[in-house]
């Protein structure tokens, strides 16, 4: 019996190195590696470059679109730099929204051991200059849990603090200053880990009026021994009060992530 079980552990861990849906190592819509909208306390181990299409929702007849291309990377074992540059398409007539082109940048810094098997806490800042100039820190915490599958890979679960200043004051609206509380969880469903499925629920993370509470679904899929991994699924961000489909394909460079 133990040596059947010791023969199993062997055999899971060999394919959670080489599988990268079990990487964790996905990035949110800022860049950092998390969730779709928020981040974790896993960090990449070497770079990783996702191009991304989010669908920000629709408000006052219009619609508002992101197009991004993020890299993050990881010069410590505790340290996370990510960025990269976004591109908005907006049809609410207003100008400040509409073709925009910038910037996104933040860091993580990991608390507590870089041990993969171990309860993690990171604590991290950003700027986001396209999604309504939002200047944002939080505290994360990422747990390991059990397999969703019989004999499959662990699923990870993530809780987290935020706190977010949006600012439309070139458009007159003022800024957002608010904290909210996010939870999620990344799981295979497969047991080789290819395919896997993140999902998150966060409270309000703004006072604009069309405020609503953020979360998102999403399939990921990761092939054995390859770099490469796309999503795709739903999301709100929580400024537009709706919801719209969030697509990503990125590779990552160097191994798996802490």
């Amino acid at each position: 019996m133990i040596s059947n079980n010791i023969s199993k552990t062997v055999v899971a861990a060999a394919i959670l190195a080489m599988s990268g849906g079990a990487a964790h190592a996905d990035l949110d819509v800022n860049g950092a590696v998390g969730l779709p909208l928020n981040p974790t306390a896993n960090l990449p181990n070497g770079t990783v470059v996702q191009a991304d299409y989010t669908d920000l929702g629709s408000a006052g007849g219009g619609s508002w679109k992101e197009y991004a291309g993020h890299v993050a990377t990881s010069p410590s074992d505790r340290l996370e730099i990510n960025g990269g540059l976004e591109h908005s398409r907006a049809s609410f007539g207003l100008a400040p929204l509409d073709k925009n082109v910038d910037f996104a940048l933040g860091a993580k810094y990991l608390i507590t051991s870089p041990d993969k098997t171990s309860i993690k806490a990171a604590a991290g800042i950003g700027y986001d200059y396209i999604l309504a100039k939002d200047t944002y820190g939080y505290l994360v915490g990422t747990v390991p849990l059990g397999a969703l599958i019989s004999g499959g890979l662990p699923a990870q679960g993530h809780i987290g603090l935020r706190y977010d200043q949006f600012s439309f004051d070139s458009l007159g609206l003022g800024k957002s200053n608010k904290a909210s509380l996010y939870a999620g969880v990344e799981s295979p469903v497969t047991h080789d880990g290819a395919f896997s499925v993140a999902a998150e629920l966060q409270s309000k993370n703004n006072d604009f009026g069309a405020a609503a509470t953020p979360y998102s679904i999403e399939v990921r899929y990761n092939p054995i021994g390859q770099n490469f991994y796309v999503g795709a699924g739903l999301a709100r961000q929580g400024l537009t009060g709706t919801n719209g489909a969030i697509v990503k394909i990125g590779y990552k460079f160097g191994r798996n992530s802490k």
